[in-house]
């Protein structure tokens, strides 16, 4: 028996020793145990806090984006006819300039073809004077 109260005299006791004091500091001032409990729970609060601020954030960059969509399909469905009733004004310019164009073309033909018999007219009243018999046309007159 010797043996074994001296074992536990030189081995258990101090590691006993040890384990109360171990378990006397962490329940101590301020209990160790608790003390970290609350910074865990402090920690995670102030992490909520920030995801919370987070999401308002996101809601209110949400809330931005849709109302620019509500706003871009509003002023959709104004230019739309707008740009239409502008492209049929090109085409009605385009049409115009078209007539325009032909008008153009047919008074220089005319142009060109009343030039032609002013010319041969000046032909033949040349051909007439030589002749002399514009001077006796000038005199009926």
């Amino acid at each position: 028996m010797a043996p074994t109260f001296l074992t536990y005299r030189t081995i258990a006791r101090p590691i006993r020793r040890v384990s109360v004091q171990l378990r006397d500091a962490a329940e101590g001032e301020g209990d160790l145990t608790s003390e970290l409990a609350v910074r865990a729970m402090a920690r995670s609060r102030q992490v909520c806090a920030t995801s919370v601020q987070h999401a308002l954030r996101t809601s209110s960059a949400l809330d931005a984006t849709r109302n620019a969509v509500v706003s871009i399909k509003y002023l959709n469905t104004h230019i739309a006819p707008v740009s239409e009733h502008q492209t049929h004004g090109a085409d009605q310019c385009n049409v115009n300039a078209a007539n325009i164009e032909a008008v153009a073309r047919a008074t220089v033909q005319d142009a060109v073809e009343l030039g032609r018999p002013t010319g041969a007219l000046g032909q033949i009243a040349e051909e007439l004077e030589r002749l002399g018999i514009k001077e006796e046309l000038d005199g009926k007159q």
